[in-house]
């Protein structure tokens, strides 16, 4: 959760969510609260408007997950600053797949993939 103005609907792919734009609202109403307005990049990483200096980061999402496109553009906007990206796009697969599957292939690719990021810091 990046972004709190993530609030539109897919509906051909909001079926496969396993996380709600319903989820989603409450789960920022519940950060945020009646401060909508003022909300920083603190509370919400996609409203920062000066990445640069960052340091590297690491970013999965699943492809049927309601926070893949502010994945992806928050990966292209540390990019155009400079900042060591990595980031992986899981086919097929809703938010938190790994917890939920860990078994699978994605799944077990998604955990190795983040427990390398971290042994790498």
């Amino acid at each position: 959760m990046i972004n709190d103005r993530n609030m539109i609907p897919n509906p051909e792919v909001e079926n496969f969510f396993t996380w709600s734009h319903d989820n989603n609202e409450t789960a920022w109403k519940a950060l945020i609260g009646d401060k909508e307005g003022e909300i920083d990049c603190y509370g919400a990483a996609a409203r920062a408007t000066n990445l640069g200096g960052l340091p590297s980061t690491y970013l999965d999402v699943g492809s049927l997950d309601i926070f893949v496109y502010d994945c992806l553009d928050y990966a292209q906007r540390l990019m155009r600053k400079n900042v060591e990206v990595e980031l992986h796009v899981w086919p097929r697969v809703p938010h938190g797949f790994e917890g939920l599957a860990p078994q699978t292939r994605y799944g077990k690719m998604a955990i190795d993939s983040r427990d390398d990021a971290v042994r790498s810091l």
